[in-house]
């Protein structure tokens, strides 16, 4: 599978679409009312006229609410993952874990991470 993103316009790869040059068909979907041709900050219909889509919450999934308005929010570290063990729930620095391959950004030597560093730090 690719990294490369296509362009949300042209569908093409290398560019995005604020850099495409294809003739725009204005084939997006307005997220208010439904129909192509529009975005939702340019509506033409009045609010009361505007149907319902349905809205998925990234948080927890439900329909009835989008994840700004999740009533029960993750913490910050319940969405991330430990880059040391692969798990969920806690950062590399607080992982059980033993660190194998220790290396500092700061100077780079082995056997330490940056935090604990003694030299000075590089700007």
């Amino acid at each position: 599978m690719s990294d490369a993103r296509a362009c949300f316009r042209c569908g093409e790869t290398g560019h995005i679409s604020r850099d495409c040059t294809a003739v725009s068909t204005d084939s997006r979907t307005c997220f208010h009312c439904g129909e192509a041709g529009h975005i939702s900050r340019d509506c033409p219909k009045e609010r009361a006229q505007r149907q319902t889509v349905v809205k998925t919450c990234y948080n927890c999934g439900s329909e009835l609410h989008i994840s700004r308005e999740c009533p029960n929010p993750p913490s910050g570290t319940e969405r991330r993952t430990c880059y040391n063990c692969g798990k969920a729930g806690h950062l590399s620095r607080d992982c059980p874990k033993e660190r194998n391959n220790k290396a500092c950004y700061n100077c780079g030597e082995e056997g330490h991470v940056s935090r604990d560093c003694t030299k000075e730090h590089k700007e």
